[in-house]
């Protein structure tokens, strides 16, 4: 997770506008704790939010787990449930399965390698906006 940050980093400032980026964000509400890889958002104009989930290799099951962490994050980051909120997985190993299976529910995926982070998706991908109506 510590060498996706700075690569990261610049694509959460570049492709989504966040001027708020931190790594390790967790929160609690009513005795439960929501933890996130990295956290970053922007207020003004963009107003986006956007959570990365950062493993080794990526696997089914985390693309699950990231679905489930956008599904309750206005809950508890109910401050920001005016943005708009996109999902990325990041991984230093990334199977085809799992990265289709990833856009296909409109997460970004992205891949480490050689300390440079970069994004696996089709030319013209939009990624699904997990808070529009």
């Amino acid at each position: 997770e510590g060498l996706a940050f700075a690569s990261l980093e610049r694509i959460m400032r570049e492709r989504f506008g966040a001027e708020f980026i931190a790594p390790n964000a967790a929160m609690t509400r009513n005795r439960q704790t929501l933890e996130l890889d990295v956290l970053g958002y922007v207020n003004r104009d963009v107003n986006n939010a956007v959570i990365a989930e950062v493993k080794a290799k990526l696997k089914d099951e985390h693309v699950g787990d990231l679905l489930d962490k956008l599904a309750v994050f206005p809950d508890f980051f109910p401050e920001h449930r005016q943005k708009h909120l996109f999902g990325i997985l990041v991984g230093a190993n990334v199977p085809v399965s799992v990265r289709k299976l990833a856009l296909k529910h409109g997460l970004y995926v992205g891949r480490m390698a050689d300390h440079t982070f970069q994004l696996l998706v089709p030319d013209g991908f939009e990624g699904r906006d997990f808070q529009a109506a």
